[in-house]
């Protein structure tokens, strides 16, 4: 049976963004002709971030959003900042321009560093395999 171990020290955003991305990895034909790696990118986002969803929450079109607001979007949907303006980029909501201008101004750490990181308390935690541990047998 296949199985994702993510990084605990690592922030909660990136863990979701890590396993939706594994996750993906998993439903993909792996002999199919794209690019896993974007794909999988692809997947994730699309996966914790519906494009029906999003567009309901911030509007079909953006030409700028201000950063509390980008703040609150990305503690509802517990998601990094970063594949927060990628995600809305990828469905149409913000242009391109629009993507790389917020990352060279506002976001410019963020690839590196998480803003505002979620500390909430509420981080999900898995708990299947310690099911497992006890007697569980999987597959059956």
């Amino acid at each position: 049976m296949p199985v994702v171990v993510v990084n605990g020290d690592h922030n909660i955003e990136r863990r979701r963004m890590t396993l939706a991305h594994e996750l993906a990895h998993r439903v993909i034909d792996p002999k199919s002709p794209v690019d896993g790696e974007k794909t999988a990118m692809r997947f994730a986002g699309a996966f914790l971030l519906p494009a029906a969803h999003l567009e309901e929450a911030v509007g079909r079109r953006r030409h700028s959003f201000g950063y509390r607001e980008l703040m609150e979007l990305k503690h509802i949907y517990r998601v990094s900042a970063a594949a927060m303006l990628v995600r809305m980029e990828q469905v149409g909501i913000i242009s391109h321009s629009t993507m790389i201008h917020v990352f060279g101004t506002t976001g410019r750490g963020w690839r590196k560093e998480e803003s505002l990181p979620i500390k909430d308390g509420t981080a999900e935690t898995a708990n299947r395999f310690e099911t497992g541990l006890r007697g569980y047998v999987f597959g059956r």
